[in-house]
């Protein structure tokens, strides 16, 4: 509320983010921090985005096609910016991404960043797969919640790419709900809960500075930056996540909710697209996901009566009684509103440059 009572700081906020994201001395720590930044503002001030969100997206689009970047941090900060405008309103960047003939090379991109990595051994020996790309949970949970806000945009607001897509978009969705569900089993069984990168994949992710010019062929020295960057990194992975209005989204029940619209819609259409798209694994995956929606309804039903129970005592013991009364008949949630909202892998990583 403090930032749109004064129409000028909405204003300053997206000239900050365009010069970082315009700028050709912009590092991708720079751009990793104009993300953070546009990330918030998206989400916290949704409602009021409709004019910013397609300028957002052309920047996005225009950096991908200059100057993408190359650190697995910053490349995974620029999609999860454009998750939230996609949860925030879907056509409206769809719309902006098919007038810069864009569509097709962001989403492959994106896919082929969703499923990047390098084999790995989990515990008790299990086989895994160490993501490059969209790491922690925030990550991944952001980026599937502003997916499936696609499948909740009727038929005839996406372009003819993004529809004949879905079934992709369904695929690219699954793996950020395996993943994790795999994420909550390592945290459980004693395992870092984040993924790192092996030392192959962070090898490949470095920034602009990394090479290495003709006259310093040889030298093992890191530059200044490249030091900076990786004190960055250390942090990043100790930093407190941000605070967001999605947290009390639950994934799962997003997805579902927007996939069931979708079936709806377009019966036949979902049925020959998933069963094109998907392969066996991901289908069981997605029989998986839809068998444990009951479950989760019921627990987040619990965990909200429970959130009230601890609200109404709490206005009660500071002699409130009107205050107890007012949360006994409070409206849905945010969260509800949220949900309620309408919201292939490719050998992509030059194609933008293309």
């Amino acid at each position: 509320d403090s930032t749109l009572s004064v129409p000028t700081r909405t204003e300053v906020i997206f000239r900050i983010i365009s010069k970082v994201f315009e700028a050709d001395f912009s590092s991708d720590s720079d751009l990793v921090a104009a993300c953070q930044l546009a990330q918030v503002w998206v989400l916290s001030c949704a409602a009021h985005m409709d004019k910013y969100i397609p300028g957002i997206i052309l920047l996005i689009v225009r950096r991908l096609q200059t100057r993408a970047p190359k650190r697995p941090r910053a490349r995974t900060a620029v999609f999860k910016v454009c998750a939230a405008c996609l949860l925030v309103n879907s056509p409206l960047v769809l719309l902006t991404l098919e007038a810069q003939q864009a569509t097709d090379k962001l989403f492959q991109l994106w896919f082929h960043d969703i499923v990047a990595g390098e084999p790995s051994t989990g515990p008790s020996g299990v086989p895994e797969f160490t993501r490059t790309y969209f790491k922690h949970a925030a990550d991944k949970k952001l980026c599937c919640i502003g997916l499936s806000a696609i499948l909740g945009v009727p038929p005839e607001s996406l372009p003819a790419s993004v529809r004949n897509g879905l079934g992709y978009m369904v695929a690219a969705i699954l793996t950020f709900l395996f993943d994790l569900d795999r994420l909550i089993f390592n945290a459980q069984n004693g395992k870092d809960g984040g993924e790192t990168a092996t030392a192959a994949t962070a090898g490949q992710g470095g920034g602009e500075d990394d090479d290495v010019s003709e006259g310093n062929k040889g030298s093992k020295a890191k530059t200044l930056q490249e030091l900076v960057e990786e004190v960055e990194d250390e942090e990043e992975e100790d930093a407190t996540p941000i605070a967001s209005p999605i947290d009390q989204i639950d994934e799962v029940l997003f997805f579902s909710q927007v996939l069931e619209q979708f079936k709806t819609r377009q019966p036949a259409q979902a049925a020959t697209l998933l069963d094109a798209a998907l392969g066996p694994d991901q289908k069981a995956c997605l029989q998986a996901v839809l068998a444990s929606v009951p479950i989760r309804m019921s627990l987040r039903v619990q965990a909200q009566e429970k959130a009230g129970q601890e609200a109404r005592a709490a206005a009660l013991a500071a002699g409130s009684p009107s205050a107890a009364s007012t949360l006994m008949g409070a409206g849905p949630s945010a969260v509800s509103a949220l949900m309620g909202a309408p919201g292939v892998e490719a050998e992509a990583e030059t194609a933008f440059a293309s």
